[in-house]
């Protein structure tokens, strides 16, 4: 069903996706759709959470240069979006409130940590000053990568490797 949910919402958009179609297409009826998931938002936000979790997963499995970690996640989260065509369209068009879907996943609560120890251990060896708050920078990075990701999508900058990284097999 959540397979099923994810193709309808990508390819139609929630207010044309049907939970009477999506149900067929996973070979159950309706109302047996409706018995897993009470409401058509209820399914939207599992297929939108199916979907992450799929990219997340994909993401990890991408080796990251040690020398550049961030930048490599990054540029590995880009590379894989088209694999992932419901999250993709969340990001380029989504409402506020399903952009908030995307930011309170998991994918991007471990991008925070993982800036948040990388900070900390700069912080250690002295790079960074002690005075430094590395949560708070985490979450202020968060936001900038957020915001370069959507402006990314959004402007149509995905495909263009000059800008995104030639170097990174970013399609």
């Amino acid at each position: 069903l959540l397979d099923a949910a994810i193709t309808a919402f990508a390819s139609s958009g929630y207010r044309d996706a049907s939970v009477a179609r999506i149900g067929t297409a996973a070979g159950l009826s309706t109302t047996a759709a409706y018995a897993y998931f009470p409401t058509k938002d209820h399914l939207w936000r599992a297929a939108v959470s199916a979907d992450l979790d799929r990219l997340r997963a994909r993401v990890r499995e991408t080796p990251i240069d040690p020398a550049r970690p961030f930048a490599s996640a990054q540029l590995a989260l880009v590379a894989a979006l088209p694999t992932h065509p419901l999250t993709r369209r969340v990001l380029v068009e989504g409402t506020p409130d399903e952009l908030r879907l995307v930011r309170d996943h998991a994918l991007v609560a471990e991008t925070t940590r993982f800036i948040a120890a990388g900070l900390r251990e700069r912080q250690a060896a002295g790079v960074l000053g002690a005075d430094a708050d590395p949560e708070a920078l985490a979450l202020g990075l968060e936001t900038i990568s957020f915001s370069l990701l959507l402006t990314t999508l959004r402007a149509g900058l995905a495909g263009d490797a000059v800008r995104v990284g030639a170097d990174a097999g970013v399609p």
